[in-house]
């Protein structure tokens, strides 16, 4: 049963890529270059194969997405996790920028010029986040899941890094993603992951779009700066990185206590989960499939390709 749960996440997430690029290309050859609209729709061919697999399987969109209601201090509780988590993913991604190049960052400034900012606040902020975390943090989650706590927001993560196509930000992808599933895990829902995506990404756009409006000179040092530029920025980040590492478990350690209040028992996250004895082993074992390596490989390769460019 825990494998079979596996495979179709695995199937899923082959699905996701494979129709989300070559869709991507089937468009632009067609002779649509709007790069708001590919970005939209390259989102949408993500969250579709998710969305299909529900209906087709008939899950409720409250069991698959984990679609449930949190209380108002997981809220309040969500604000400062999210400038923490911030912090923590701009180090990350500053550091990649040493042996990786920002690819992204020109697409985001692309859009940030030619569109008004809600536009590009809503392509960059608001739909990767609802399309992304249905797929990774639903779908491929609610199927791991059945593997392991620590399969799923692992493997969760990884497929979250390494779907954006891009070195630069799998590295900072992959640290949200494990936070991202565990806030989720605690939670019991979906929505958390969908606000702290949102505020990270629409965060980027709102610093990019006050800082390189129609500065071009500017736009280049943001985009990719030099190795001096990196060093510097690492050691004045470094201390606030820190603080914001300490508040990020202070604020997992309350979001426990709120689920353990809400529960009525204790929560332990970290313990060895008990397995039915009729049902298969769980574990990083029994989730492998064809499907997630071609899946996997695909993705690999479209870096390799970008980085050759």
């Amino acid at each position: 049963m825990k494998r079979m749960h596996a495979l179709e996440a695995n199937r899923v997430f082959l699905a996701a890529v494979v129709l989300s690029q070559g869709m991507i290309y089937l468009i632009a050859g067609v002779g649509v270059r709007d790069r708001m609209m590919l970005q939209i729709l390259v989102q949408l061919f993500i969250a579709f194969p998710a969305v299909a697999y529900l209906f087709m399987q008939r899950i409720s969109v409250t069991e698959g997405l984990l679609l449930k209601a949190i209380g108002w201090k997981e809220w309040l509780l969500l604000v400062p996790l999210a400038v923490c988590i911030n912090m923590i993913a701009e180090f990350v991604n500053t550091v990649s920028l040493l042996f990786t190049v920002n690819t992204i960052g020109e697409s985001m400034a692309e859009l940030i010029i030619k569109y008004p900012f809600p536009l590009a606040f809503f392509t960059i902020a608001v739909v990767p986040a609802v399309c992304e975390e249905v797929l990774c943090r639903g779908v491929l989650f609610f199927g791991y899941r059945k593997s392991g706590r620590w399969v799923a927001i692992v493997m969760t993560a990884f497929l979250f890094g390494i779907l954006h196509m891009n070195p630069n930000q799998f590295f900072y992808a992959f640290v949200l993603g494990i936070i991202f599933a565990l806030v989720n895990e605690i939670a019991g829902s979906i929505l958390p992951s969908v606000f702290l995506h949102m505020y990270i990404n629409g965060r980027s756009v709102a610093v990019l779009f006050l800082s390189v409006k129609g500065n071009g000179e500017l736009l280049q040092e943001q985009v990719q700066p030099d190795a001096a530029m990196i060093g510097e920025h690492l050691l004045g980040i470094l201390p606030w990185t820190i603080a914001a590492t300490a508040g990020t478990v202070l604020v997992v350690f309350l979001l426990l206590k709120c689920k353990e209040n809400r529960e009525k028992q204790r929560v332990l996250l970290f313990r060895k989960e008990e397995i039915e004895p009729k049902e298969e082993k769980g574990g990083f074992g029994a989730i492998y499939s064809p499907a997630l390596f071609v899946g996997v490989f695909i993705c690999i390769a479209y870096m390799i390709l970008r980085m050759g460019n």
